[in-house]
C-alpha cells in the first residue's frame, strides 16, 4: 500500500509515542520516553521525524 501526499508512515516506536501522548498530551517527552520504554533521545528522534513528516 503506497502512502498518499497527507499520508504518514507509522512505525512501532512512533505509536508508542502517540498512544502515550494519546493518554496525556501534556506530559513531557521525557516522561512520555519513560512511559514508551525508550531513551528520551530516541523518543525525540521519533517525534522529529514524525514531525518532519507533516
Amino acid at each position: 500500500m503506497e502512502s498518499g501526499p497527507d499520508e504518514v508512515e507509522l512505525d512501532e516506536t512512533d505509536r508508542r509515542i502517540i498512544r502515550e501522548l494519546m493518554k496525556d498530551g501534556r506530559a513531557s517527552m521525557t516522561t512520555v520516553a519513560e512511559r514508551a520504554h525508550m531513551s528520551r533521545a530516541r523518543a525525540y528522534v521519533a517525534w522529529n521525524g514524525y514531525s518532519a513528516q507533516r
